[in-house]
């Protein structure tokens, strides 16, 4: 049986705590699979689950690193191109991730605030959607990471260390072209210096690159989290740094 956090029954309330409003939580009234816990359901969950799982595959799939930390070719086509499609799978599933984790964050102040209480503005901006043209209205990713911490804690400007000159939000920013290459394909050619630029972007992304982005989106979160709430506390529930030997540790929700 599934439900949200808010609907859950006393004895379940210490557990809803840890998550935000709308997080999906499915209790086994019957006992079939009680030894496994609650499954947790998160629009940020799953794609982490993916990114972590990608991720350790990439890393698994390369030989030894070099001395300065680099990884040679691999000489086997197979394991290339596993390699080189969880390299893609990662870094796009990161980007998920990181929406998913935002779009949350604007849910959980639209489920607790009242309506009257938001100024138009902001709603549209929480809800992506403008009641007076009845219309979808897409914020950028950029958009959402400046404005949703800063509607969430009240204040007129971006919050001190959560604003583009942050390294993780400039590092994930500049690097979503590289996503959109990936998301969106295209032969066509750069209508100004004429290369491939897309297909030049893929085709140059490794695991380093990826280990970057990834990295930085997992540091983004945590900071907007320690911004939002105070603490890394509620997102160490479900989001996890990698451990000394560069992996990322199984997600034990879901």
């Amino acid at each position: 049986m599934f439900g949200l956090v808010e609907w859950a029954p006393k004895r379940y309330r210490p557990l809803t705590q840890q998550y935000t409003l709308g997080t999906r939580i499915g209790i086994d009234v019957l006992g079939g699979r009680s030894d496994l816990g609650p499954v947790v359901m998160m629009a940020e969950l799953l794609p982490f689950t993916d990114t972590i799982t990608h991720f350790n595959r990439a890393f698994m799939l390369s030989r030894e690193p070099e001395p300065d930390g680099s990884y040679p070719p691999i000489d086997d086509r197979k394991r290339l191109q596993d390699q080189e499609s969880s390299v893609r799978a990662a870094l796009t599933s990161a980007y998920f991730t990181l929406e998913g984790y935002l779009h949350a964050l604007a849910l959980d102040h639209l489920m607790k605030t009242p309506f009257e209480d938001i100024e138009p503005k902001h709603l549209v901006r929480l809800m992506e959607w403008d009641d007076e043209k009845d219309r979808f209205k897409p914020q950028s990713l950029r958009d959402k990471l400046i404005y949703y911490p800063k509607i969430i804690i009240g204040s007129k400007h971006p919050p001190p260390g959560l604003d583009e000159s942050n390294r993780w939000m400039r590092l994930v920013l500049d690097a979503k072209e590289i996503r959109d290459a990936v998301v969106h394909p295209s032969r066509h050619p750069d209508p100004v210096t004429h290369e491939l630029h897309k297909e030049l972007l893929v085709l140059n992304l490794g695991v380093e690159r990826m280990a970057e982005v990834v990295d930085a989106v997992v540091e983004l979160i945590f900071t907007v989290e320690a911004v939002v709430h105070g603490s890394e506390d509620r997102a160490r529930q479900w989001l996890k740094r990698r451990g000394e030997d560069g992996l990322f540790p199984p997600n034990e929700l879901g």
